[in-house]
């Protein structure tokens, strides 16, 4: 009985051995497959407001010497599926998934919704699901037509945009396609996505796309990208500034501990943001001494909270009144506490809420002393 064991053994490894080593006619060495680098996610309306997909995909073209550089193969048809076989009608190259690293959608196509996008490669096994995604002013085909020095491709440069603008933005990294979809049906969660615009031929991040469910609803600037974000998210670095006379200013790097609470005053729901940054000072030519007077120091850090919290006031009466909508994912928190499946309109719910915001500013450290 052993020995029939180890044949049994021996044979299913001869066979794996061979799967291996054997020719297979579908292998292909790497200057013949098309392997993507990003994908863009367009339309085009005609006349008779008819609309048409327009996918492109940023590829690696590998060469002779070791040189890398990039080519667009676009599919264009009525729907994103249909786009593939329209794809290689055009290309003289097996297309291989599961290495982009972007998956770029433009405005125009976020605005009718994404909910197709995320169904088709939700469905596909060898999509990655780790590709970081965002939204793009104008057709996301000009982004990957962009050379920049150093990079094989502009999506490979897009990539380190989007994982770095968490270090100075509050900006998190849970961009991720994987995230993003997840999100979208989620109760009282919602969906952003970094901005992207092209800038003097190099590409910026330059705010945040909002939707609603999969529907991109709003663009925020900058300024207000950051705000929200560390409302919204926890653990995220960036800069907070204190602006006097004569150009004085103080800047304050940081990391943020955001914790939220939820209760309810009768029908009325109350949310409790308490908002925590600590780090250190990178810039100050307006509070003198205070590496030798602590009350000047407590000073500082009294105002650095007070212009947090004037910040986040001002952004949460907007969201509230402005939009209608809850940007800081406060819904999630109140179905937990009170129960998910209730029926709730947590946007409604969350604009009619009293938010109040609670914040603190730690210094750990003032820099590397004066001259």
């Amino acid at each position: 009985m052993i020995k029939k064991n180890k044949s049994i053994v021996i044979l299913i490894i001869c066979i794996v051995i061979y799967i291996i080593i054997s020719p297979d006619e579908e292998m292909l060495s790497i200057e013949d497959m098309d392997i993507p680098s990003g994908v863009g996610y367009d339309v085009i309306k005609d006349s008779q407001g008819e609309i048409t997909y327009s996918i492109p995909i940023n590829v690696y073209i590998f060469g002779q010497q070791e040189k890398i550089s990039q080519f667009i193969r676009n599919g264009v048809d009525r729907n994103i599926t249909l786009t593939r076989k329209n794809r290689q009608t055009k290309s003289n190259r097996k297309f291989v998934l599961g290495l982009e690293k972007i998956i770029l959608l433009s405005e125009e196509l976020s605005g009718m919704g994404i909910r197709s996008v995320g169904d088709v490669l939700i469905k596909n096994p060898d999509v990655n699901d780790i590709g970081l995604m965002a939204v793009c002013k104008g057709k996301t085909e000009d982004f990957f037509r962009l050379n920049i020095e150093g990079y094989a491709t502009s999506s490979d440069y897009i990539e380190g945009m989007i994982q770095n603008s968490k270090n100075n933005n509050f900006f998190s990294d849970k961009y991720k396609f994987i995230d993003a979809f997840v999100r979208i049906d989620a109760e009282g969660r919602s969906l952003v996505l970094p901005y992207m615009e092209i800038i003097g031929g190099m590409p910026h991040v330059t705010g945040t796309a909002i939707f609603d469910k999969d529907r991109m609803i709003a663009k925020l600037d900058m300024y207000e990208s950051r705000i929200m974000n560390l409302m919204r998210e926890n653990k995220v670095r960036g800069i907070l500034w204190l602006e006097g006379e004569n150009e004085q200013n103080v800047n304050f790097q940081g990391k943020s501990k955001r914790k939220v609470k939820c209760t309810k005053n009768g029908d009325r729901y109350v949310f409790t943001i308490d908002l925590t940054m600590e780090g250190e000072i990178v810039e100050n030519d307006m509070y003198v001494d205070i590496d030798e007077d602590p009350q000047k120091l407590k000073k500082l850090e009294e105002d650095l909270a007070l212009k947090l919290k004037e910040m986040c006031n001002e952004f949460i009466s907007k969201m509230q009144q402005e939009y209608g909508r809850d940007f800081l994912e406060l819904g999630w928190v109140g179905a937990a506490k009170f129960g998910r499946g209730q029926g709730t309109d947590w946007n409604e719910a969350v604009s009619k809420a009293k938010i109040e915001v609670n914040t603190k500013i730690v210094i750990e450290r003032l820099g590397r002393g004066k001259y």
